[in-house]
């Protein structure tokens, strides 16, 4: 790990994804300060959010999110 930090090695697709998910993060999560065009959600108020919540809140949230995107897709908004 120290060699990659440092950037004296860059790690191989395999090794990146070993240490995403034993993060229990996604590949881009980690590479987010690196890309130059990112879909990331990561710096996004509701993931944030997510991430101080237990299982069972982030299931409850997650649905009423599903729910009130559902309510304005119909509302055409």
């Amino acid at each position: 790990m120290s060699v990659i930090e440092a950037a004296i090695s860059r790690p191989s697709l395999d090794t990146l994804i070993d240490i995403a998910n034993a993060l229990g993060l996604s590949a881009e999560d980690l590479l987010v300060d690196s890309l130059t065009h990112s879909a990331s959600t990561a710096d996004s108020e509701i993931h944030r959010l997510l991430l101080d919540c237990n299982e069972i809140e982030q299931e409850i949230l997650t649905r009423m999110v599903k729910e009130m995107k559902a309510i304005l897709y119909g509302l055409g908004v």
